[in-house]
């Protein structure tokens, strides 16, 4: 006669067959029916036979209703199935019936976490590990709902802790190594990335990430030798080869290695037009190819190559299917944020959002990532903003937003990454307008149009778009003033001479392209008592690159170049009130946050006007300010008219105080709410 011991036994040995036979007989003899149901619906719960299962479980339950394990398993099927809700109430009822029952606080963090219940879903984690501490797996979950929450410190600590329990798991490992890339410590990631490949040495994935971590240290060469050995393991991919070739130079060496680069993106770019069609998946946001920043760096016309790269996109990507919507009297505009660059987006247009959301006349959202979303809330905390959370994946958020009532999207930037560079391209709502947190074009008319400025603008700007330009008659930021300190700070804190005239490089060190060393090595043979500061790039070898090439291009007066070490805010804005002249670099300098910072500090800025948008923020609030005379049409005259101001104590102690009695009025600009909004009101009648 056949026993539940033999039905068990034939189970733990994983002879599923028999032990189905099994089972089965005894439910039609009706002998130890809760637990011959239990293991059958088991049996049918690991060939995910999953509709088989159920019934079988909820049968076992009828039988034993105060067998924890029997609800656990029936809750692991339903979470299985995509019943989450059913899933989420069955492993509670298993936790009330056993609160130390750590599977069942795993299962049940498991299933929170495919709610999106990030919070709720992290304390399960922690209370299955309390209950037992040698649990890799809840630590490697554990860490994967910290990421979705942006807790990168947190996260990375839960996934070395799996790494330590488990060494032979390079799942934990690999996602440890994405977690150091995303807190910058990109050498560490590398190392981690390596003892990866060992492991699992197939994995496209792996290959592409440590491909993207040289990349991200401006590490071009090694990062094209990767992708090239990508690209070779997947001949048929567009995608892989548009990475390799893309890559560019983030310090280039020369204005000469920039025009032969781009030329030949433009040419590569045109000759694949049309002749592959790239894989829409939901590693999209991934693997797909954004234009190289250093594109926008370079401060040329861009648009030819953003028209060229889009138009492989356009043939690619179909707009996603629309609800038809309902115009309202208070349309919804989303504010798309991307995860990441939060912080930015706070400083520079984080007041506005919240002034427009407490003026009620426009339901503003901001859109991005649960994770990116609990930063933002963390930067403004009370915000009047909704929010609005969308998957990582691309095709999943062009769903999400496409069934939402948003009848506008804002993106504060186009093409700083893949997400905001490619959704775009699934047209989830009709109206999608592109922001100056990226000043150039998106390069397709997907986007509706570019929201700019006059004062941002040159005479026939129209020209630098593909898209539609509306120029507003405002600065479009209403930006919060920063908290200068009051008190001088000795320049000797930063390793600085206290004598003799500092000049400061506020900008990001991949703005300084090639044609700046040249002024900057002819003002500091005309200064030779000045020196001028630098800040450090976030990657060292980026640091390295840029210091590497000045002694080459500027031997002669590099010694009076300091490169200083990343700060604080605090600091940062006690080093541009201690400078006594900022230079902005031609053809992308400062944008709003450094040149407002400036302004607020009381500290004049000599800026060569850029023939785009990206190259005359400094000048439209040099215009702002009153001192034009800061704001020069050549090279010639950017070398003169910092020398002459050097020169004369008096004249730069006047600039100083004109900029600091007008200043005031540039800060919380409630006209650019004003603007933004029935700019928004007339888009959505």
């Amino acid at each position: 006669m056949t026993t539940l011991l033999d039905a068990q036994d034939a189970h733990r040995n994983g002879h599923l067959v028999a032990a189905e036979t099994a089972y089965r007989t005894l439910l039609r003899e009706q002998r130890s029916v809760a637990d011959a149901a239990h293991g059958l619906a088991l049996v049918y719960a690991q060939q995910s036979r999953l509709d088989e299962s159920l019934p079988l479980f909820q049968q076992a339950i009828q039988a034993a209703p105060q067998r924890p394990d029997f609800w656990n398993n029936l809750a692991e099927a339903e979470r299985r199935a995509g019943r989450l809700r059913e899933s989420i109430a069955h492993f509670q009822k298993a936790l009330q019936l056993a609160p130390q029952f750590p599977d069942a606080w795993f299962n049940l963090g498991c299933a929170l976490s495919s709610e999106e219940r990030l919070s709720e879903a992290v304390d399960a984690f922690r209370r299955a590990i309390a209950l037992r501490p040698n649990y890799p797996r809840a630590y490697f979950n554990l860490g994967n709902v910290l990421r979705k929450e942006g807790k990168m410190p947190v996260a990375a600590e839960a996934y070395r802790k799996a790494c330590e329990q488990q060494a032979n798991w390079w799942e934990p490992q690999y996602n440890l190594a994405v977690t150091l890339l995303d807190l910058g410590e990109t050498e560490s990631a590398l190392q981690k990335l390596q003892q990866v490949r060992a492991a699992v040495p197939a994995s496209m994935e792996v290959e592409a990430t440590i491909g993207g971590a040289y990349a991200r240290q401006g590490l071009a060469r090694e990062a094209k030798e990767w992708y090239q050995q990508l690209a070779g393991c997947q001949p048929d991919s567009l995608l892989a080869r548009l990475r390799c070739e893309l890559v560019e130079e983030v310090i280039p060496q020369s204005d000469e290695a920039i025009r032969a680069g781009r030329e030949q993106a433009l040419t590569l770019l045109r000759s694949v037009a049309g002749s592959n069609r790239i894989e829409i998946n939901d590693e999209l946001h991934r693997r797909g190819s954004t234009p190289p920043m250093s594109w926008t760096y370079h401060g040329l016309d861009d648009r030819p190559l953003r028209e060229a790269l889009a138009a492989i996109y356009l043939q690619a990507i179909e707009p996603v299917s629309r609800t038809a919507r309902v115009k309202s009297a208070c349309p919804h505009v989303g504010v798309v944020v991307t995860h990441g660059h939060e912080g930015v987006f706070d400083r520079c247009w984080g007041a506005l959002a919240n002034q427009l959301a407490e003026r009620g006349r426009v339901r503003v959202s901001l859109v991005s990532t649960q994770a990116g979303l609990n930063t933002l809330r963390h930067l403004r905390p009370g915000s009047k903003c909704g929010e609005f959370v969308v998957p990582e994946s691309l095709p999943q958020a062009a769903r999400v937003l496409a069934a939402s009532d948003i009848d506008l999207l804002y993106y504060w930037e186009v093409g700083t990454d893949a997400f905001n560079y490619l959704l775009p391209f699934f047209q989830p709502v009709e109206q999608q307008w592109a922001g100056w947190g990226w000043p150039i074009t998106a390069g397709h008319e997907r986007i509706t149009g570019y929201l700019s400025s006059s004062l941002l603008e040159p005479a026939g700007a129209e020209q630098h778009y593909t898209e539609r330009l509306v120029q507003m008659p405002v600065l479009p930021t209403y930006y919060e003033r920063p908290p200068v300190p009051q008190q001088a700070v000795s320049r000797s804190e930063w390793g600085l001479p206290e004598q003799g005239p500092l000049l400061l490089c506020q900008q990001n060190l991949r703005k300084w392209q090639p044609g700046f060393d040249r002024l900057v090595g002819e003002i500091l043979r005309r200064q030779p008592t000045a020196r001028l500061a630098v800040i450090a790039d976030e990657q060292q070898t980026i640091s390295k690159l840029f210091m590497d090439r000045l002694q080459r291009s500027i031997p002669d007066v590099f010694s009076r170049i300091q490169l200083l070490s990343r700060m604080s805010r605090e600091k940062y804005l006690s080093l541009v009130a201690s400078a006594d002249l900022i230079l902005d670099p031609p053809g992308y300098g400062a944008g709003a946050n450094t040149a407002l910072d400036a302004a607020a500090a009381g500290t004049p800025v000599v800026t060569l006007t850029g023939e785009f948008h990206r190259g005359r923020w400094q000048t439209a609030v040099n215009e702002q300010l009153g001192v034009k005379e800061l704001s020069v049409a050549s090279a010639k005259e950017y070398v003169e008219t910092v020398c002459r101001l050097l020169e004369d104590e008096e004249q730069l102690r006047s600039l100083r105080e004109r900029i600091q009695q007008v200043a005031p009025q540039l800060f919380c600009q409630m006209e650019a709410v004003t603007a933004f909004e029935e700019f928004f009101l007339a888009q959505c009648r």
